[in-house]
């Protein structure tokens, strides 16, 4: 079930839904038991009605990951790139792992877009890449992950001119 509220540009899901109650009672008189209510004829009815919340389980979704160096979602495993995240119901995001390495957030609390800084990756051998899972941390203390389905891929260094290596287009322009 989603319900939308509606924003400028667009929407964003809540997480919860309010529900009217209605239920219907033999009304009573004042020291009348209930059964005397009901076995007199045809009996009062009375309405009462209750709000109630009810909580929805929001997730946040990815739409796009970019690196503002190589303008796609991979960057330099030497570097702390700068990544600009945008989705859906981040709002309740509490961090952003990539494979088992914490991002360095710079900002939390917006529903739709999400800075951060990209931990280094000192594992991947030059000409090589190296791709990792984009995991949500949520909840009060973090320990919550869901699978953000997003991936990110690591740069090694490139290999020195003349060896065959995979293009590299922010370095490779740079040379």
């Amino acid at each position: 079930m989603k319900c939308r509220v509606p924003l400028a540009p667009g929407s964003i899901e809540r997480d919860f839904i309010t529900v009217a109650i209605t239920v219907e009672a033999a009304a009573k008189a004042e020291g009348q038991s209930d059964t005397a209510a009901v076995g007199r004829g045809k009996p009062q009815v009375q309405y009462q009605t209750r709000y109630v919340d009810i909580t929805l389980p929001v997730r946040p979704l990815l739409v796009s990951l970019k690196n503002l160096t190589t303008g796609r979602a991979a960057g330099f495993a030497d570097e702390e790139a700068a990544v600009v995240l945008t989705g859906v119901n981040l709002q309740h995001v509490t961090g952003v792992l990539f494979g088992d390495q914490e991002a360095r957030v710079e900002g939390l609390g917006d529903a739709e877009v999400l800075a951060m800084r990209v931990p280094k990756a000192s594992h991947v051998p030059r000409g090589e890449t190296f791709t990792v899972p984009v995991v949500f941390k949520t909840g009060v203390d973090g320990k919550g992950r869901i699978a953000s389905g997003g991936i990110y891929t690591y740069l090694g260094e490139p290999l020195p001119p003349g060896r065959a290596h995979r293009h590299h287009p922010a370095r490779d322009e740079e040379q």
